[in-house]
């Protein structure tokens, strides 16, 4: 972590992080109305960059090295079950959104483009 965000990046906000992007992710999985393609873009892409895994590995180490091992366990503890716990109930909530709404929420696909040709609608790429 850069030297000016210490002072605003503690262990703790990254389990934070990690729990968000859990939930978001779980919500993401669920919903039926995203396509394959994008639940890839905003699970890997989105999730994916959110979400600091790596930065939770360093922190536990550099806990460990300080002799803080009670602070490294409870810290790996509520990363991983707070990220598990998220990730259930965005996977509810998605469902549950899901089943609420009459019709699908349909997200915009930035995969393919729709183009109007004599009234009729078809996909393609340009």
């Amino acid at each position: 972590v850069p030297p000016y965000l210490r002072r605003w990046c503690s262990p703790w906000h990254i389990a934070g992080i990690n729990a968000a992007g859990s939930f978001a992710l779980g919500g993401i999985a669920t919903h039926p109305a995203v396509t394959p393609k994008q639940r890839a873009l905003l699970g890997v892409g989105f999730c994916g960059a959110f979400t600091t895994f790596s930065t939770f590995s360093v922190d536990t180490i550099k806990l460990l090295e300080a002799g803080q091992v009670s602070k490294a366990i409870g810290y790996v503890t509520l990363n991983n079950v707070g990220s598990i716990g998220a990730a259930y109930l965005g996977m509810r909530f998605g469902r549950r959104i899901a089943a609420a709404t009459s019709t699908p929420i349909r997200i915009p696909s930035i995969m393919t483009k729709t183009k109007v040709n004599s009234g009729h609608k078809t996909k393609g790429r340009d």
